[in-house]
């Protein structure tokens, strides 16, 4: 029988749509109301769910279809939307990318506040580590150290950092830094975590990262050529955005079609080093492709 990648990401969103309400239903009555409010607003307002969903698949290259019933990898999958969702709220905000509409939807700034928004992010951070922890399995301290690594200031907050400086090199050296950062180490966390909740060794989670990394690399590049000619209805947001902030990409340094060329080639290096793992690794192998096979 063959993959079907679609199904498999139905299911797969739908179980971390769960469990992310679940999560958040449990600070009913223990947080201020409109906190609660401007975390759940972001949280729940859809998406691809892109990072959990490579948690998941990374897990299930190891450990198979079984690895879903281990928490540590649901929980994995729930704390990597948690952060990627606190960094969006925060690159949306007037002092970062200013933007005004997200996943569809007014942004976060837009429906509550400034003040609000960077606290919403803020608390999803921290609440990160809660769910990380509120289990025994012995991988969760080593997982709290990758989710540390990757989205700190080594890693994301590094790149955003890099990516708002107005002492910026227009070169792609210097924009695959930026980007390695800003968007490759989530991702490459995202592969990284699955693996470690499934306890795999370190040399196979420093190839996951190393997958994560590339995934996210291209995924940034194709991000790139949508912002030119993407469909604004899907992605959910206006297109050309980047180009009216004045903001260095792949397209305004070397071109549409080297671009994607570039995107094509890095998805097909993580294909060959995920090929080792099929025919468990169907899922990541398929979520490597669908980085550059998307619309928004």
């Amino acid at each position: 029988m063959s993959f079907d990648l679609r199904t498999w990401m139905e299911r797969a969103r739908e179980e971390v749509e769960a469990a992310l309400s679940q999560t958040l239903d449990a600070y009913l009555g223990e947080l201020p109301e409109q906190l609660n409010e401007a975390m759940r607003y972001s949280l729940l307002a859809g998406g691809k769910r892109l990072r959990p969903l490579v948690v998941l698949a990374a897990a299930e290259a190891f450990a198979g279809a079984a690895s879903r019933d281990n928490p540590a990898v649901m929980d994995a999958a729930i704390a990597i939307e948690m952060v990627h969702t606190y960094s969006l709220i925060h690159d949306d905000l007037p002092a970062m990318d200013n933007d005004d509409f997200r996943r569809g939807l007014p942004t976060s700034h837009r429906k509550f506040g400034e003040a609000m928004a960077i606290l919403a992010g803020d608390a999803l951070l921290t609440e990160v580590f809660a769910v990380l922890t509120r289990g025994s399995e012995p991988c969760r301290k080593d997982l709290c150290a990758l989710f540390a690594l990757h989205s700190g200031a080594r890693g994301m907050v590094g790149g955003q950092v890099d990516d708002t400086t107005s002492e910026r090199e227009d070169s792609v050296d210097f924009l695959d830094r930026v980007n390695r950062r800003k968007t490759g180490d989530l991702l490459a966390l995202s592969a990284a975590a699955g693996g470690c909740a499934v306890g795999v060794d370190q040399g196979r989670i420093e190839s996951l990262q190393r997958v994560g990394y590339l995934m996210g690399h291209a995924f940034q590049q194709w991000d790139d050529v949508l912002d030119v000619e993407g469909d604004p209805a899907l992605m959910g947001k206006a297109a050309g955005n980047d180009a009216q902030q004045g903001k260095l990409t792949y397209p305004g340094l070397i071109g549409l079609d080297a671009t994607r060329a570039a995107a094509r080639q890095k998805i097909a290096e993580a294909r060959s080093l995920i090929e080792p793992w099929m025919p468990r690794a169907q899922a990541l192998m398929g979520l490597a492709g669908a980085m550059i096979d998307r619309r928004h």
